[in-house]
């Protein structure tokens, strides 16, 4: 299994509800590809540096997993069909030598 980091980028004008409900269901569908996840961070409302659309800010969440490698490809392809993300990205995160 391999470590990764996901950032979602959600529509502000969503109730935080409806936020929750995106967040938990971007885990579930890491955890049902038989994935962990490590770390939840929510970061808030932020400025984004262009306009997404109509939107001039987004909820920003990061999501630490680890995960094989198929489990990144079923991510992204729900990520991609869910409404309301604007924008995510998946990344691998290298572990440092344990000594």
């Amino acid at each position: 299994m391999r470590r990764y980091e996901l950032m979602l980028v959600l529509k502000p004008d969503l109730a935080d509800d409806r936020i929750q409900a995106t967040v938990d269901r971007a885990t579930r569908l890491i955890s049902g590809s038989g994935g962990q996840i490590v770390k939840v961070s929510p970061w808030g409302r932020r400025r984004l540096a262009y306009a997404i659309g109509q939107f001039r800010e987004g909820s920003y969440h990061i999501v630490v997993f680890d995960a094989p490698p198929e489990a990144v490809v079923e991510l992204e392809r729900g990520l991609h069909i869910t409404e309301e993300v604007m924008r995510h990205l998946v990344v691998h995160v290298e572990r440092p030598a344990s000594s």
